[in-house]
């Protein structure tokens, strides 16, 4: 992609993300969510979406999408950059050079904020990102049956890492409240991306759409790695998923000046003074360091509630049961 997206200062990507008099006059609701330092605003399926992609939402439905196309579709903080480092890989043959040129911003653009112009002169097959709920993607990807590998991860974990995700990306959120605040306005649904229950219903429920549970391939990575590329239609044998597993492990991918969002530091996107790693801990289960009671239970009720696919719901309840947790608590305290 020529003029990259990762070669630009925060200014020069604020100033193309500004509404000009034209687009400011369309006809959407819009957001200040409280402690946060930009405006979100609401989409045709009730999702929410950043300022930052609204100009691209506008032109979504006339984004030209080709058959061999590739969408690895999540809600935020859900395992993204690790799927599409195992697709990417997949799609080109395991060639471990291929990978390394250039960021995974600029192999595998997000089609929500990025400039849809340079994403069309991408040689196919491409691979693209997206945060928006599958009924705001192109319509395209359906007509034409492109391909798309939608994440799932347990929304207590994926809540950790949106707080810590959010309070360090500036440039794009700027969330400056506690975690007890963050909870709640996840529960609520008015955070980007959201609701997630909704975003997920959309997900897992289209017939399409293959999906891959984050759990499932911390658990059994090789058996996961075998039915993306399934889906992607290639064949895979044992040294190529041993290749895919160690290449695209958890350590390896932090290590990675290409997957772990570095240059977002240099740019002023990312705050420098946090400590914050794109790529955190991506555990399963840390929640358990970070919730109260309180919001576990609220969380229970959120799945049990709001998500309708139930073979989803019942794959949602990963870690410790509420009695279990409420006991660790307690014995904490003593």
């Amino acid at each position: 992609m020529d003029n990259s997206d990762c070669q630009k200062t925060l200014e020069e990507r604020q100033k193309e993300y500004k509404l000009d008099e034209v687009t400011a006059l369309k006809s959407v609701e819009w957001y200040k969510p409280e402690h946060y330092t930009n405006n979100l605003f609401r989409t045709k399926c009730d999702m929410y979406a950043g300022d930052a992609a609204y100009k691209n939402y506008l032109i979504m439905d006339t984004m030209k999408v080709r058959e061999e196309d590739v969408y690895i579709v999540t809600f935020p903080k859900s395992g993204t950059t690790w799927v599409q480092e195992v697709t990417y890989l997949i799609q080109n043959n395991f060639d471990t050079e291929k990978v390394k040129k250039g960021t995974i911003e600029e192999r595998m653009p997000c089609i929500d904020y990025q400039d849809l112009d340079a994403i069309e002169q991408l040689a196919s097959p491409r691979i693209l990102k997206s945060h928006w709920a599958l009924p705001v993607l192109p319509k395209g990807i359906w007509e034409k049956k492109a391909k798309v590998i939608y994440v799932v991860r347990n929304p207590k974990d994926v809540a950790v890492s949106f707080f810590h995700f959010t309070k360090a990306f500036n440039g794009l959120f700027g969330f400056h409240g506690d975690f007890e605040t963050a909870c709640k306005q996840f529960i609520d649904g008015r955070v980007y991306g959201g609701p997630w229950w909704l975003h997920v219903n959309h997900g897992v429920s289209h017939p399409l759409v293959h999906v891959v549970y984050y759990e499932d391939l911390i658990q059994k990575p090789r058996e996961e790695i075998v039915r993306i590329a399934k889906y992607l239609g290639k064949e895979i044998n044992e040294a190529q998923i041993d290749l895919v597993q160690n290449y695209c492990s958890f350590e390896s991918m932090r290590a990675n000046p290409s997957t772990n969002f570095t240059w977002m530091v240099e740019q002023g996107i990312i705050k420098n003074d946090v400590g914050f790693q794109f790529m955190r801990k991506g555990k399963v289960g840390d929640w358990i360091n970070h919730f109260s009671v309180e919001n576990s239970k609220l969380f229970d009720e959120m799945v049990e509630n709001m998500c309708t696919n139930g073979e989803s719901k019942q794959k949602l309840q990963f870690g410790v049961s509420h009695d279990d947790f409420v006991k660790m608590k307690a014995a904490q305290q003593q």
